[in-house]
Protein backbone atom coordinates (compact mmCIF):
# COMPACT_ATOMS: atom_id res chain seq x y z
CA UNK A 1 0.00 0.00 0.00
CA UNK A 2 1.31 3.49 -0.81
CA UNK A 3 0.63 6.59 1.27
CA UNK A 4 1.40 10.02 -0.16
CA UNK A 5 3.86 12.08 1.85
CA UNK A 6 4.10 15.85 2.01
CA UNK A 7 7.37 15.91 0.03
CA UNK A 8 6.16 13.70 -2.88
CA UNK A 9 8.14 10.64 -1.80
CA UNK A 10 5.85 7.65 -1.24
CA UNK A 11 5.79 5.94 2.13
CA UNK A 12 5.48 2.19 1.54
CA UNK A 13 3.45 0.10 3.97
CA UNK A 14 3.32 -3.62 3.27
CA UNK A 15 -0.14 -5.15 2.98
CA UNK A 16 -0.73 -7.99 5.42
CA UNK A 17 -1.92 -11.31 4.05
CA UNK A 18 -4.59 -11.46 6.75
CA UNK A 19 -6.11 -8.18 5.44
CA UNK A 20 -6.28 -9.54 1.90
CA UNK A 21 -7.72 -12.94 2.79
CA UNK A 22 -10.42 -11.63 5.16
CA UNK A 23 -11.58 -8.95 2.73
CA UNK A 24 -11.52 -11.32 -0.22
CA UNK A 25 -13.96 -13.63 1.56
CA UNK A 26 -16.38 -10.79 2.30
CA UNK A 27 -16.17 -9.50 -1.29
CA UNK A 28 -16.77 -12.99 -2.70
CA UNK A 29 -19.80 -13.52 -0.46
CA UNK A 30 -21.24 -10.11 -1.39
CA UNK A 31 -20.85 -10.77 -5.11
CA UNK A 32 -22.56 -14.14 -4.80
CA UNK A 33 -25.58 -12.76 -2.93
CA UNK A 34 -25.91 -9.79 -5.31
CA UNK A 35 -25.85 -11.98 -8.41
CA UNK A 36 -28.98 -13.82 -7.27
CA UNK A 37 -30.82 -10.49 -7.04
CA UNK A 38 -29.57 -8.96 -10.29
CA UNK A 39 -31.39 -10.29 -13.37
CA UNK A 40 -28.63 -9.21 -15.75
CA UNK A 41 -25.97 -11.23 -13.93
CA UNK A 42 -27.67 -14.61 -14.17
CA UNK A 43 -29.32 -16.26 -17.11
CA UNK A 44 -31.37 -18.49 -14.79
CA UNK A 45 -33.06 -15.55 -13.09
CA UNK A 46 -36.39 -14.82 -14.75
CA UNK A 47 -39.47 -12.99 -13.64
CA UNK A 48 -42.53 -14.77 -14.97
CA UNK A 49 -46.19 -13.86 -14.97
CA UNK A 50 -48.91 -16.42 -15.47
CA UNK A 51 -52.40 -14.97 -15.21
CA UNK A 52 -55.32 -17.33 -14.75
CA UNK A 53 -58.39 -15.29 -15.66
CA UNK A 54 -60.42 -12.18 -14.96
CA UNK A 55 -59.60 -11.60 -11.28
CA UNK A 56 -55.87 -12.09 -11.77
CA UNK A 57 -55.92 -9.86 -14.88
CA UNK A 58 -57.66 -7.07 -12.97
CA UNK A 59 -55.24 -7.36 -10.04
CA UNK A 60 -52.26 -7.36 -12.42
CA UNK A 61 -53.34 -4.31 -14.43
CA UNK A 62 -54.12 -2.45 -11.17
CA UNK A 63 -50.57 -3.13 -10.01
CA UNK A 64 -49.16 -1.76 -13.28
CA UNK A 65 -51.56 1.10 -14.11
CA UNK A 66 -53.38 1.88 -10.88
CA UNK A 67 -57.01 1.49 -9.85
CA UNK A 68 -59.13 2.74 -12.72
CA UNK A 69 -62.30 0.76 -11.90
CA UNK A 70 -61.25 -2.02 -14.26
CA UNK A 71 -64.01 -4.29 -15.56
CA UNK A 72 -63.60 -7.49 -17.56
CA UNK A 73 -65.21 -7.13 -20.98
CA UNK A 74 -64.27 -10.51 -22.43
CA UNK A 75 -61.40 -12.80 -23.26
CA UNK A 76 -60.44 -16.30 -24.23
CA UNK A 77 -59.17 -17.91 -21.00
CA UNK A 78 -60.34 -21.48 -20.64
CA UNK A 79 -60.93 -21.92 -24.38
CA UNK A 80 -58.10 -24.31 -25.08
CA UNK A 81 -54.59 -24.83 -23.81
CA UNK A 82 -52.91 -22.11 -21.74
CA UNK A 83 -50.76 -19.93 -23.98
CA UNK A 84 -49.26 -16.47 -24.26
CA UNK A 85 -52.12 -15.63 -26.65
CA UNK A 86 -54.77 -16.02 -23.94
CA UNK A 87 -56.08 -12.64 -22.83
CA UNK A 88 -58.78 -10.69 -21.03
CA UNK A 89 -60.07 -7.41 -22.38
CA UNK A 90 -60.48 -4.89 -19.58
CA UNK A 91 -62.26 -1.52 -19.68
CA UNK A 92 -61.20 1.35 -17.42
CA UNK A 93 -63.36 4.17 -16.08
CA UNK A 94 -62.45 6.31 -19.12
CA UNK A 95 -63.90 3.69 -21.47
CA UNK A 96 -60.51 2.60 -22.84
CA UNK A 97 -60.00 -1.12 -23.44
CA UNK A 98 -56.74 -2.91 -22.70
CA UNK A 99 -55.82 -6.50 -23.49
CA UNK A 100 -54.06 -8.27 -20.63
CA UNK A 101 -52.36 -11.42 -21.88
CA UNK A 102 -51.67 -14.51 -19.81
CA UNK A 103 -47.91 -13.87 -19.96
CA UNK A 104 -48.30 -10.34 -18.52
CA UNK A 105 -48.26 -8.23 -21.69
CA UNK A 106 -50.63 -5.26 -21.68
CA UNK A 107 -51.74 -3.67 -24.93
CA UNK A 108 -54.18 -0.82 -25.44
CA UNK A 109 -56.93 -1.54 -27.96
CA UNK A 110 -57.37 0.88 -30.84
CA UNK A 111 -60.06 3.42 -29.96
Amino acid sequence: MVDESTNGTPNWTPTKNSDVSSNFASIANTSESNSSQNPSSSSSYKISVHLTGGDSSVAYIKSKMGDQNWAVEGGNYGKGEPSSDNYNSLRNDNGHIYYVYQDGRIEKAND
